[in-house]
Order: structure tokens, then sequence, then C-alpha cells
């Protein structure tokens, strides 16, 4: 035996064995999902991403899992082509759950009329017609899909990064890079991609482990991009917004309002959280000050109060959720209302109107 078909061998037994640590991180993408929707599945309905992600992993598992066994085993004939199709159709299920709930989350910036889901539901029902009497056609519909169904989610990530900030912007810029690099490792290692590869490369065996390796490593990334906090929460962390305080240290005085909620009933609750209103958020901040702890946190009912603590302020904000970027915005704000008025504060004479100001930094940070 030749040292070409000897490498040639050992390389394609590992393909085979990294086609299962596929299924197996697509597994652990899935139970981390919808462990964080169980955890959270209490607050809001938004929550439902999170299981939408995390069943679209668990069938991607199932299916490849299928697919891969299929060609290890080498059964052939009528059974291969059952089981092949089941595969697919497990496979387009998820791509159909989760292609539904992304296409339900950004219809506020990209309205698509659930057109991808629509063709998901066509390609399952018609899967074994055109699978049968159109071979080549149906994998080139298949590759369109899946091409848009990684759009929707490459979308949606870029959405999200913009809109947060700090670590979580990185690990979601991390997981963004991994979603790119796995869909062309994905292309090489596909069905089409090898017969492809086959017909002009000798080596194209090497490609194939080289573009597994790669996908492998971006799944990773997803992996360590998503997980670590509550992403879907985090993603969305305005609308957990109710206002924002900042109050002077020394003197205890409200030196500037800012209302992210507009709804009665929170405004009821926002009337319910201290006594007294604003002053009572002074009363306590009193308190903070005068004792030798400085919490970062406190639990007021159903809400959480953020501290942010400056050298001549505290910012106040309070919340639903005790999420990062909120307490990333916090710092930001309590840094850029020292650094704008900071030289003159001394000076201050209880004129609100000095600090009005802030309403367009705050605009210009979080962009509401």
């Amino acid at each position: 035996m030749s040292i070409d078909l000897l490498i040639e061998g050992i390389i394609s037994e590992l393909n085979i064995g990294l086609n299962y640590v596929y299924s197996i991180l697509f597994l652990q993408l899935g139970l981390i999902l919808i462990r964080q929707w169980y955890i959270d599945k209490k607050s809001e309905s938004r929550d439902k991403i999170a299981l939408g992600y995390g069943l679209y992993y668990l069938f991607l598992f199932v299916g490849t899992l299928i697919y891969f066994s299929i060609d290890t085993i080498d059964i052939s004939g009528y059974y291969y082509e059952i089981l092949f199709l089941i595969s697919l159709i497990v496979i387009g299920i998820g791509g159909l759950v989760f292609t539904f709930t992304i296409e339900n989350t950004i219809k506020k910036i990209l309205d698509t009329k659930f057109i991808i889901s629509i063709l998901f539901v066509i390609l399952l029902i018609f899967i074994p017609i055109i699978y049968y009497f159109e071979t080549q056609f149906f994998y080139l519909l298949l590759g369109v899909l899946i091409l848009v169904n990684v759009s929707l989610q490459i979308i949606f990530i870029v959405y999200f990064i913009h809109n947060t900030f700090g670590s979580i912007r990185k690990k979601l810029t991390y997981s963004l890079i991994g979603l790119v690099f796995s869909l062309i490792g994905l292309a090489f290692s596909s069905k089409m991609g090898i017969d492809i590869l086959k017909k002009y490369l000798d080596t194209y065996y090497l490609i194939i482990f080289i573009s597994k390796f790669m996908t492998i490593f971006s799944l990773n990334l997803i992996l360590y991009g998503l997980t670590g906090y509550s992403f879907l929460l985090e993603s969305q962390w305005k609308e957990n917004l109710i206002s924002l305080h900042i109050i002077d240290k020394k003197r205890h005085i409200d030196l500037f309002y800012r209302d992210f909620d507009e709804s009665q009933k929170d405004d009821i609750r926002r009337e319910d959280l201290f006594a007294g209103g604003i002053s009572g958020i002074v009363t306590v901040i009193k308190e903070i000050t005068e004792s030798d702890e400085l919490p970062d946190n406190i639990h007021k009912e159903d809400n959480l109060i953020m501290l942010e603590y400056g050298e001549k302020i505290i910012t106040v904000m309070i919340t639903r959720a005790n999420l990062l970027n909120a307490r990333y915005f916090l710092k930001v704000i309590t840094t850029q209302f020292e650094q704008y008025y900071l030289d003159y504060y001394d000076r201050w004479e209880e004129n609100a109107e000095l600090f009005t100001p802030m309403n367009s930094i705050i605009k210009e940070i979080i962009k509401f």
C-alpha cells in the first residue's frame, strides 16, 4: 500500500469521527440554550427565542446523527433513501422552528412576512417528490434555503451586536465569526461540496478534513459567544430599563431624571417602589453613603436598583433584570456626566437645566 493511500485512509477514518463531533456540539448547544430558556421562562415571552434556538440545534443533532450513521454503517438501497430523507426532514423541521423564531423576532426591523418559514414548510412537504424526480435541483434548492437560514442568523446577531456593549458585544462578535466560518466549513463538507471537490481535486479528502476542523472550531466559537450570560435578555436589555437618576453624593439632591417606560402600569409600580417617590430614592442613597458598605444592587419587589459610584455623584438605574449591558450603560453614563460637568460642578446652584444635555448624550449612547 502506497503512502498516499495510507494517508487517505487515515484521514477518511478521522473524517468519520469528526462527523460525530459535529453532532455532539449541536447537542451541547441545544441543551445549553434550552436550559437558558428554562431558567428564564418565567420572565417574559422573549425567552421563547432561546427555546427556538435550542430546538434548532437539537433537531440538527438528531438529523446529522441519522445522516452520519447511515454512511458509517454503509446502508444501501431503499433503506438508505428512507433514512436519508428522514434525516433531511428532521434537519428541515429544526430550520423551520428557528427561522420562524427569527422572523417573528426581527419583524420590526426586517418584515419578511414569514416567507422563509413558508418556503421551509413547502420544502418539507415536497422533499420526497423533489428528491425522487429532480435530485440535482433538490440539492441546489436545499443549499439556497440553508444559505438564507444562516443569513437570517447573521442578520439577527449583527442587529444585537449593534445594540449591545462591552463584553457582550465581544462575545456576540465571536459567535458571528463562528457562524460565518461554520457556513464555509459545512459547504465544503456537504454532499454537494464533496462531489465538486472529488471532481476537481485528487486530495479532496484533505480539504474535507480541514473544513471539518474549521467547522468544529467555528461551532465552539458560537458556543462561547452565546453562553456565560443570558444572551436573549441581554440582547433586549433596553426593554428592561425603567428609569435613571443621577444624585449628588454629598447633598443628596436628584440632579437628573430620565424615564424609559411610559406605561401606566410601570408608573404605578414605580410610585410604590420608594416611599415618597424621588425623595425616597434620595433617602435610600443617603443611608447608603452614610454606611460602610456600598452595594452595587438593591432588590426591591420585582425590580432591581443598580448603583454606580462616581467621584461626586451616584447614578441609579431602576431595571427589571440584572443585565451586563445595563451595568455597562450605567458606567458610561456616570463617566460621561462627570466628564462634561465635573469642572464646574461645584458652581451648580440647583439649576436643573444645566444637566438637560444629558438627554442627548443618553440618546446617542443607547439610540432609542
